[in-house]
């Protein structure tokens, strides 16, 4: 298993936002992310291109049938090119994506090509848009676990995001731990620090995160 502080020099993976609901968006941003593949593998070691389409406006808007049609075929379309280039694209979700039943959650993996868009798992995401849910974390687990290749990892206690990573406060990691060990997966693995008005500050960052990498080692040795 590779694990990672966000802050590290090599980056084997790489975030991008798309405005994926809009075509004419969609087209510029494939152009730019897929431009130098070169300089990203061998430049940074980059590997994964982890994507979050935007949603229409941060904590409310649906988008309509018709959007979440064009978002499964711009992630088609940038899978492929990357895939060609010898990148992986990586859905990564937020709790936006889970209103409405899921619907545009759901969507996007059950109708996107697997060989082209693989799944970064933010499993606390699913539990924080699902009521703070672990048994919707896992029933998305069970759907889609097979295209997981990379996990974002936070950590909340009590409803609020912890300052560090825990292995199991709210959300039990050490299930899903074994969960993708039997079945033989294992995904490049990535720290976050969440943290938001309530949570605990005694930390500065850098401290923060090596607190967390030590819990993250522990809990995802057996991978």
């Amino acid at each position: 298993m590779k694990l990672c502080l966000i802050l590290a020099v090599i980056f084997a993976s790489m975030f991008v936002a798309v405005g994926a609901q809009y075509i004419t968006a969609a087209k510029p941003a494939i152009a730019v992310v897929t431009a130098h593949p070169d300089d990203l593998e061998s430049g940074i070691g980059t590997r994964i291109i982890v994507t979050n389409p935007s949603p229409i406006r941060w904590g409310g808007a649906d988008k309509t049938d018709d959007q979440l049609l064009t978002h499964v075929e711009v992630l088609n379309r940038l899978g492929a090119a990357l895939r060609e280039l010898g990148l992986l694209l990586a859905y990564h979700n937020h709790d936006a994506e889970l209103r409405q039943g899921g619907r545009e959650f759901h969507h996007m993996l059950r109708v996107t090509n697997p060989d082209d868009v693989k799944f970064c798992l933010d499993a606390h995401w699913i539990f924080c848009g699902c009521g703070d849910s672990e048994v919707a974390v896992f029933d998305a687990v069970e759907h889609y676990g097979s295209r997981i290749i990379e996990l974002h990892l936070r950590q909340s206690r009590g409803g609020v995001w912890s300052e560090v990573f825990e292995g199991n406060a709210d959300l039990g990691y050490s299930r899903l731990t074994a969960w993708l060990r039997g079945h033989g997966l294992k995904p490049q693995v990535m720290l976050e620090q969440a943290v938001e008005k309530a949570s605990q500050h005694t930390l500065d960052a850098e401290a923060a995160h090596r607190q967390s990498l030590a819990d993250a080692q522990q809990v995802f040795a057996t991978l």
